[in-house]
């Protein structure tokens, strides 16, 4: 079906009932007070999972001004319902909650984990640490998210991900100094960092968690 946008009318509401006014006390310390994101919908009121999605999520979960996960829910459900109708928002709420268990789950697994230091050139005993861990992200994704989500969210980034690694391992392989060549950087930028720490960090991270 194609995508439309969604309307802005109050009747478009999802299911509770709320106020402009009950949104801008909920979500004090935002400090904006939309993500300025686009959700849509298909013709029959069904939620687009797309990037859009993910980056609205990301705004109120990841939001360095109010680390408290218990008012980024509650500013984050407050804000689908004002924008998504019935259909639509119980799809967010769904995926709302596995993406919550995902990240919990990818902090957890990060726990003991020893990763190289990406700005030293890097054995391919390194590189095949960092290989392992994607392929255990990945297969950590595809069980929480389902793999619509995943393909949707983090294919790009995951395709340069393995690129860039394939890139060093072939070097280390040759016996070449295997290290991050300009361009490189945002492959693997957050690498090993996990979604508490990206959420204090002042600066919108996008990739490699």
């Amino acid at each position: 079906m194609p995508a439309a946008p969604i309307p802005s009318s109050s009747s478009q509401f999802g299911p509770g009932s709320w106020t402009p006014a009950d949104f801008r006390e909920s979500s004090a310390g935002f400090g904006r007070f939309t993500p300025g994101l686009m959700l849509t919908l298909t013709t029959n009121q069904e939620l687009i999972i797309d990037q859009a999605l993910r980056d609205t999520m990301d705004f109120f979960l990841m939001n360095d001004q109010q680390p408290s996960r218990e008012l980024q829910l509650k500013a984050l459900r407050e804000y689908l319902k004002g924008n998504l109708p019935v259909p639509a928002y119980v799809q967010a709420e769904q995926l709302l909650q596995q993406y919550v268990s995902y990240m919990d789950a990818h902090d957890h697994m990060l726990t003991g984990q020893a990763f190289p230091d990406l700005g030293q050139a890097l054995s391919e005993a390194d590189i095949q640490r960092l290989l392992v861990w994607q392929e255990q992200r990945a297969r950590l994704r595809q069980s929480l998210l389902g793999m619509q989500v995943t393909q949707a969210w983090y294919e790009d980034e995951d395709l340069q991900f393995k690129q860039t690694l394939d890139y060093l391992r072939n070097a280390a392989a040759l016996g070449k100094t295997a290290r991050l060549a300009r361009g490189m950087q945002g492959a693997l930028k957050n690498f090993g960092k996990s979604y508490r720490s990206l959420a204090q960090d002042p600066v919108r991270h996008d990739n490699g968690s």
